[in-house]
């Protein structure tokens, strides 16, 4: 036995001296592996020269491999040499497993808001199931969205140990923190929109608990109005939100207009199209559309949006329009939406009117008056409406 080490240590002194390459590269486990693979990994060829800080380097990048497939307890030793007779080395390397099993048992640390059998419960992973270590992301994925969905946006689970047994325990370490319970709002980025209006719009007024999935509702809320190009909604701390916006056009104008001349009369025809919106920043608009062609067609549409008080989730919608065909026909509609506005739906009565009228005397078009009344629900989510 001292012969061959002393072999071997004389092999290894005159590969560093002489500069021995290495003539082929070999991998033995007592589990499946991919030996092609496993060498890609190491970073070491045949032909290239044998340096022991290179073998050391590849036998550290397959630890991180094995690591990142989720095997553990592996021992990788230096390789054997063996000499070839072409004056080459082949290197020969052993893996072994410190454990006979990838199974593992799941223990949770750190907890104070469950315990042990409620966490489980919850995550749908139970004390006594044995798992593939390739599990333990998704585990600890479901732990940590537990934890998001009562309000502790800034738990963290991670694996803290593997302990060896039979079988293998792992310690997933559960840091909770506090419960989102806020307390005060910080904005950023509205140079026109009023913070109380931004909160009203978000509908995070009425909310107990804050979720991941309550955030980005808010957020979807605000980005859904047209003068707001951006919106972020981020946790500072257990009791701050920060609301990020970036603000777009408020105003808008286009239009287009033509004289034409049409048995010795002038006529006035275009279209004119008019927003303002977010007057005050206050989420309040007002909305213009005129129309007029020269076969004497005609239409005139106003739109008001009412946002209510910032401390009341109430809202109103008035629309009014005017449609005329030369002498045949004048329609004129009205309409106008009275609702209660929350996080993810919308309630309220809708009220209409519509009439026809003849255009002139002469018009056979009779005279018709229309009215309505109706309540409608809307539920909108980040999912869509």
């Amino acid at each position: 036995m001292k012969a061959l080490s002393l072999a071997l240590l004389m092999i290894l002194a005159w590969a560093e001296v002489y500069a021995i390459s290495i003539g082929s590269i070999s991998i033995e486990a007592d589990f499946p592996i991919d030996e092609a693979k496993l060498i890609e990994v190491m970073d070491i060829g045949t032909g290239d020269e044998y340096l022991s800080e290179a073998v050391e380097t590849g036998i550290v990048r397959l630890k991180e491999y094995f690591a990142l497939q989720h095997k553990y307890y592996l021992q990788i030793a230096m390789p054997e040499l063996l000499p070839l007779p072409d004056g080459s080395l082949e290197l020969l390397f052993r893996i072994e497993r410190l454990t006979d099993s990838d199974k593992v048992r799941i223990h949770y640390t750190g907890l104070n808001y469950f315990s042990q059998s409620k966490l489980h419960e919850y995550a749908f992973s139970s004390e006594q199931a044995l798992y593939d270590m390739g599990d333990l992301e998704e585990i600890m994925a479901s732990v940590l969205h537990v934890y998001q969905q009562r309000g502790y946006l800034f738990a963290a689970v991670e694996l803290d140990s593997l302990v060896m047994g039979d079988p293998l325990v792992a310690y997933i370490k559960v840091e909770e923190g506090d419960q989102q319970r806020i307390s005060g709002f910080r904005f950023r980025g509205n140079k026109v929109s009023r913070e109380s209006t931004l909160l009203k719009t978000s509908g995070l007024l009425r909310q107990k608990v804050i979720t991941p999935q309550i955030l980005n509702q808010a957020a979807e809320n605000i980005k859904r109005r047209d003068y707001i190009n951006s919106c972020r909604i981020i946790p500072l701390d257990e009791e701050n939100l920060l609301i990020d916006i970036e603000e777009g056009r408020m105003t808008f104008l286009e239009g287009l207009l033509g004289i034409s001349e049409n048995d010795g009369k002038r006529q006035l025809s275009g279209m004119l199209n008019l927003e303002f919106l977010n007057l005050w920043g206050s989420d309040r608009s007002i909305k213009l559309f005129w129309k007029k062609s020269p076969a004497d067609y005609s239409e005139l549409r106003f739109a008001y949006h009412e946002s209510g008080i910032p401390s009341l989730p109430l809202a109103a919608d008035l629309a009014l329009s005017r449609t005329r065909q030369d002498s045949m026909w004048i329609s004129s509609v009205a309409d106008l939406d009275l609702y209660y506005q929350s996080l993810y739906q919308r309630i309220g009565l809708s009220l209409g009117a519509n009439s026809v009228l003849p255009g002139s005397s002469d018009s056979e078009i009779e005279k018709s008056t229309n009215s309505s009344l109706g309540a409608f629900w809307r539920f909108q989510s980040t999912g869509g409406e």
